[in-house]
């Protein structure tokens, strides 16, 4: 039973990485080229870490799609589910630096800016932070999918007296 849930847990949060995985590469792309123009806010290295970060995503959910099945392979599976976790937390700490850096006020009267800037600070942390939360639920469910395959993987020890005869 748990090997069955594990696996599906797998084959889902896999499914999704790739999908989602796909959808963050086309963006991150696109705002990649825009932020070598000049026209964003953020700036090319950390759109290159949003492009590696998604194709990580897309590869190891691909990698789970394919060895879901395979308890042998469970370990693997968390040790990817780890790396993409720590990939997207590391996005979210370089993002929440990069907003505390911005200043776009900067051509404001500066009572007008001294109000509003806090508010769009907090408001962009607030955003980021929900943000990092979704962002780390699919490698969540994909380390605790492929923990649930592992323990199914490991042959039942009978308690000494009760072995069959």
């Amino acid at each position: 039973m748990t090997a069955n849930r594990g696996m599906k847990m797998i084959k889902v949060s896999g499914i999704l990485m790739v999908i989602f995985g796909g959808l963050g590469a086309l963006f991150g792309i696109g705002a990649f080229l825009a932020s070598l123009t000049g026209s964003m806010l953020y700036d090319p290295v950390q759109q290159i870490f949003a492009i590696i970060s998604t194709a990580a995503s897309i590869y190891i959910g691909v990698y789970g799609i394919q060895n879901a099945d395979k308890t042998e392979m469970a370990q693997n599976i968390v040790i990817m589910g780890v790396i993409l976790l720590a990939l997207r937390i590391v996005g979210v700490v370089t993002s929440i630096f990069q907003i505390m850096s911005l200043d776009p006020f900067a051509s404001l009267d500066p009572e007008i800016a001294e109000f509003a800037y806090p508010i769009f600070i907090v408001s962009l942390v607030i955003g980021t932070v929900i943000g990092a939360a979704f962002a780390c639920v699919l490698p969540i469910l994909y380390i605790v999918g492929g923990n649930m395959n592992k323990k199914s993987g490991v042959p039942l020890q009978l308690p000494p007296g009760n072995a069959e005869q």
